[in-house]
């Protein structure tokens, strides 16, 4: 009955003994499980707030690229302004720099410039001429500039010629080399044409008196 009473409580024992292993492992097992989970959660939240922050930058990153955007194309718009509202000073003086010149020049107040008031524009292009050479010249200018030949020039014909001939001192040069080179061309055909006809007057006139003589 002794020894019986002895197997009965060393195998209780074992029995306890592999139960409190049992549990430990299972313990163990669990822990393990709630670790790598943990650790999973972990990275997770880090991954997640790598996300953030990268989401974060990228739209710091796209309102300061919004903002520099907009601040130069205002500084864009700005300098546009300046520059038409440069180039409509430029323009309205340059327009009345033109009416000025031509006011002075239309002495009669009509509106246009007839050939007798070009006498004082060929003065303005350092031109001193004869009436003779002022005909010539006068005739040359309305070729180049009365577009719509009505024998006079209109304020914007007239602003044409100031542009390309009257708005500087190298301009107002250079035209009237033009104007000189012109005439002189026309004056020198013009008299190459008289002793030509006149030569051919003479010659006419001889073979004239050569047949009556041999009549």
């Amino acid at each position: 009955s002794g020894a019986l009473s002895n197997v009965i409580e060393r195998r209780q024992k074992e029995d306890e003994e592999e139960m409190e292993g049992a549990a430990l492992k299972i313990q163990a097992v669990h822990r393990g499980k709630q670790a790598r989970k943990q650790l999973q959660e972990r990275r997770e939240m880090e991954a997640a707030a790598v996300k953030i922050q990268a989401v974060h930058r990228g739209k710091k990153a796209r309102e300061v690229y919004e903002q520099e955007k907009a601040e130069l194309n205002a500084a864009a718009l700005k300098i546009q302004a300046v520059h038409r509202g440069k180039q409509t000073r430029q323009s309205v003086d340059k327009t009345r720099r033109v009416k000025a010149a031509f006011d002075a020049f239309d002495a009669d107040g009509s509106g246009e410039l007839e050939v007798d008031e070009l006498r004082e524009v060929m003065a303005h292009l350092g031109l001193e001429l004869t009436k003779g050479e002022f005909d010539h010249y006068a005739a040359a200018l309305m070729e180049d500039y009365d577009t719509d030949n009505s024998g006079s020039l209109d304020f914007w014909e007239f602003e044409k010629f100031y542009e390309q001939c009257l708005a500087s001192d190298d301009l107002r040069a250079a035209y009237a080399n033009e104007l000189d080179a012109a005439v002189k061309g026309v004056v020198s055909g013009a008299l190459s044409n008289v002793i030509e006809r006149r030569q051919k007057e003479d010659e006419e006139e001889m073979e004239g008196a050569a047949l009556k003589i041999q009549a």
